[in-house]
C-alpha cells in the first residue's frame, strides 16, 4: 500500500478533509493536495483521494470535489483506488 500512496501522493502534499455522511463502514478515505510542483504525470497540483475497501465485497463509490463528480467507480473487495482531480475542489 505505501507504494501505491508514493505514486500519487507527493512529499509536499498536504492532507485535506474528505467526508461523507453515506460512506459504508467498509470503506475509509483520506484526501491530500499535492503543491503546484508536484513531480510524476498528472500529480501537480492534483487532489488526490485514496478509498480502502476493507469489506468482502465490491463497493460503489462516487466522489465530489466542489461542484464535480466523479463516474461511479467499483472498489474491489479489500482492495483500494485512488481517485486524482485537477484544479480546485472550491464550490
Amino acid at each position: 500500500m505505501y507504494g501505491h500512496f508514493s505514486k500519487f501522493v507527493r512529499s509536499d502534499a498536504v492532507r485535506i478533509d474528505s467526508s461523507s455522511p453515506h460512506t459504508p463502514r467498509s470503506l475509509e478515505h483520506v484526501a491530500f493536495r499535492n503543491a503546484a510542483s508536484a513531480r510524476g504525470a498528472g500529480n501537480a497540483g492534483a487532489v488526490v483521494v485514496v478509498v480502502v475497501n476493507t469489506g468482502f465485497e465490491d463497493e460503489k463509490v462516487q466522489l465530489q470535489c466542489g461542484a464535480r463528480l466523479s463516474g461511479v467507480a467499483n472498489v474491489g473487495a479489500r482492495s483500494l483506488a485512488t481517485f486524482r482531480f485537477h484544479g480546485t475542489c472550491e464550490e
